[in-house]
């Protein structure tokens, strides 16, 4: 309920202050997710 999730899988990727910068539900390929933790500077 925190996260308001309503489907699995979800992936909420939240910034260093912990707050929301992105989501995305359903299947998401690993090099998308690599795509979107690099928007937050992450090497």
């Amino acid at each position: 309920m925190k996260y308001n999730i309503r489907l699995i899988p979800t992936q909420v990727f939240l910034d260093k202050d912990g707050k929301e910068y992105f989501r995305h539900d359903g299947y998401f390929p690993k090099d998308d997710v690599v795509r979107i933790i690099k928007m937050q500077g992450v090497k």
